[in-house]
């Protein structure tokens, strides 16, 4: 027996629901095909978990950041190998310590974006290979998400048509 609201509608899906590729709605995650709309779902990529810290690498910055530390850190290989090189100016210290500052300002979604990890690259890249269309990024939490889907499987928010 399906449990009602007080207004005799159906209770909000929980938060562990799927939404389905094609009509956004929401769906049992183990559902292969949409009881709705009938398509079949594609097997939904890994949610990205970062491997870099914004606040690890402000902490590098802020006290190694002469070094280059956090730059190595990020994965900027040449800076950080310049930033070494110099280290005795003590000009890398000076920047290092308002690149920790900025970093401490940022945004995590901005973080991400500007220092991706080599797996958030080859997801790009596969979603920029696909042959169907161009996916669409969540305004509220930043997860790229099918193209045309109306609903974000990360937030679960419907997503503006653009």
């Amino acid at each position: 027996m399906q449990s009602t609201t007080a207004t005799g509608a159906p209770p909000t899906p929980p938060h562990w629901t799927a939404f389905c590729f094609a009509c956004g709605r929401p769906i049992d995650p183990r559902a292969e095909i949409c009881p709705h709309c009938g398509v079949r779902q594609r097997t939904p990529l890994p949610v990205y978990v970062p491997e870099r810290n914004r606040i690890v690498a402000a902490l590098l910055a802020i006290f190694l950041g002469g070094f280059g530390i956090h730059k190595l850190y990020l994965g900027k290989i040449a800076q950080g190998v310049l930033y070494l090189l110099f280290c005795w100016t003590l000009i890398p210290s000076i920047i290092a310590f308002f690149e920790g500052i900025w970093y401490l300002v940022m945004m995590d979604s901005d973080f991400w974006d500007r220092y991706p990890t080599n797996e958030q690259r080859a997801a790009w890249a596969a979603a920029s290979q696909t042959s169907w269309s161009t996916p669409t990024r969540c305004t509220t939490c930043s997860m790229i998400n099918a193209a045309g889907a109306q609903w974000c499987i990360r937030c679960g928010r419907p997503i503006a048509a653009a």
